[in-house]
């Protein structure tokens, strides 16, 4: 094996390495963000019971919705989490 296809093999493998952290990456950036929105979902349900318990409200659909948007994005998560 000549020089050049040993370098030629070993730009191929750091490309592919560099591509692979870079998916990496991707992912836990997602995966940070999916945990964002979960947050702000909490605070949201959080939001909603205070206010429907002052105006004497019943919010259970809202909070229910808001809590299987959360079950989706921990499944997002588990995911995304199995691919690194």
């Amino acid at each position: 094996m000549g020089f050049k296809d040993k370098l030629s093999k070993t730009l191929n493998t750091a490309a592919e390495k560099s591509t692979e952290l870079a998916g990496k990456a991707k992912t836990k950036v997602d995966i940070s963000s999916k945990k964002g929105s979960i947050t702000t979902k909490y605070k949201e349900i959080g939001t909603l019971v205070y206010e429907g318990r002052i105006n004497e409200e019943d919010v259970n659909e809202d909070v229910e919705a808001l809590c299987l948007e959360i079950d989706n994005l921990k499944t997002e998560i588990e995911e995304l989490e199995s691919q690194i």
